[in-house]
């Protein structure tokens, strides 16, 4: 059921069925980008470093919610083969609108996955230890997110 989950994702992603929003620019905006993150880095970094692994297909050294922070910058709204791929073009990579619609299919789907993922395995039990998915909110600037439906409203609303 998963791997068919996935499959019609990538499936509406792919058709344009799925996409990020056209009013905002998530590839541009330093704020939004901060705020995808933010989102990103309101899970447990435990189960993130899982989700990012998978996902990603790397194995991480560390749980630091900073090296997590900047994996995801770097590979999930990110992707250097993206990148290169369109890095001959006469214009910046951020003033071509077909970088930025594929970039953006890129974020979209590496997002969706990592959280589909991650509810599954949590619910699967995956790990051992006991901790919660989701980070239990101490700080005032920190995201109060506690399901993956949550997560999920809060990045429709905004991305």
């Amino acid at each position: 059921p998963g791997c068919s989950l996935r499959i019609g994702v990538e499936r509406e992603i792919a058709t344009g069925g799925l996409a990020m929003r056209k009013d905002k620019e998530v590839l541009k905006d330093l704020g939004l980008r901060k705020l995808f993150l933010d989102l990103l880095c309101a899970y447990n970094p435990v189960w993130l470093r899982l989700g990012l692994e998978t996902v990603l297909g790397e194995t991480l050294d560390s749980v630091n919610l900073r090296f997590l922070r900047r994996v995801a910058f770097e590979r999930v709204l990110d992707d250097p083969l993206i990148s290169h791929k369109f890095k001959e073009t006469k214009k910046g990579l951020f003033e071509n609108p077909d970088y930025i619609q594929e970039l953006g299919k890129h974020t979209l789907s590496k997002f969706l996955m990592i959280v589909m993922f991650l509810d599954t395995a949590k619910q699967a039990s995956l790990i051992d230890h006991p901790s919660c998915l989701f980070q239990i909110s101490k700080k005032e600037n920190r995201l109060e997110i506690k399901s993956s439906q949550r997560m999920l409203i809060h990045f429709a609303k905004e991305f």
